[in-house]
């Protein structure tokens, strides 16, 4: 569904904001595992996570945000299982995986190429740079361009999202269609802690907080609102409404079969389409 908002051209073309496009998905489905209790997957957070950021740092807010959520409801987790938190086998892996895929190349870009990419970052973000700090985008434009994975017809099932040809920017759309995440989200988590089902409540949980993430993300973003910047809206509207679907199904028996079996041929054939199209 995200490669349908895209075209091909997104796998095509090797430039770093298009690179983790893909990954970002991984990193939803790792991150809910995560907070659902499944430690083991620690040390694939952490590559993917690390992964992104460093490719593009448009994507820092989001995967911090989601992947701080995965890791504190771990330990809320294991806290009330009375398991013990020093488990060195539990963080063993991730924390290998972050030392060598995170801070090493971070170190060696800073020493060898002083002041490195990660100081100039520093420095534009606190406003310390040689440059002066553009204005940010505010709450009302961030709010406006998230809701555009929300219309009745959005981007990632073939709605579209017109660019100016001559700025190749994108206009925002009614900030009423946030509405529509807010329900979703809100009804399912009801639902999820109704039936006490502990996946599915972590499940809307991380759909809260990636939603969260973003909104504060794009109101923090400085300059023109290029798309490249932010294509990480297209996975969190598609998993925000696809799985805000999931959840209700999941946790009202009576029709939970055949509405289950009708929303699994509706996505493979909406799938099929937006890949031959």
């Amino acid at each position: 569904l995200s490669y349908w908002a895209t075209g091909p051209w997104i796998l095509q073309q090797l430039w770093n904001p298009y690179l983790p496009f893909p990954f970002f998905t991984l990193l939803l489905l790792q991150a809910w595992l995560v907070g659902s209790g499944q430690g083991r997957r620690l040390a694939g957070l952490a590559f993917v996570g690390s992964f992104l950021v460093q490719t593009h740092v448009g994507y820092a807010l989001p995967v911090l945000a989601v992947s701080a959520w995965a890791l504190v409801r771990l330990l809320v987790g294991e806290h009330r299982a009375g398991r013990s938190m020093r488990r060195w086998s539990l963080w063993r892996a991730p924390l290998i995986v972050l030392v060598v895929v995170w801070f090493v190349p971070l170190v060696i870009d800073t020493v060898v190429h002083w002041p490195g990419n990660t100081v100039r970052l520093v420095q534009f973000y606190l406003g310390l740079g040689p440059t002066p700090h553009l204005p940010l985008l505010g709450i009302h434009g961030a709010l406006g361009y998230l809701a555009t994975e929300f219309r009745w017809w959005p981007p990632w099932l073939g709605g579209p999202d017109p660019a100016n040809r001559f700025t190749s920017l994108t206009a925002p759309s009614s900030v009423a269609n946030v509405v529509v995440p807010v329900v979703l989200i809100g009804a399912g988590w009801g639902l999820a802690r109704g039936r006490k089902r502990a996946e599915l409540v972590a499940l809307t949980e991380m759909l809260a907080v990636a939603v969260g993430a973003g909104v504060l993300a794009l109101t923090v973003l400085t300059g023109p609102a290029y798309p490249y910047l932010f294509f990480w809206r297209i996975p969190i509207g598609a998993a925000t409404v696809v799985l805000g679907v999931v959840v209700p199904v999941e946790t009202l028996p009576r029709w939970r079969h055949p509405a289950a079996v009708a929303l699994c041929c509706g996505l493979a054939a909406v799938t099929v389409v937006a890949s031959v199209s």
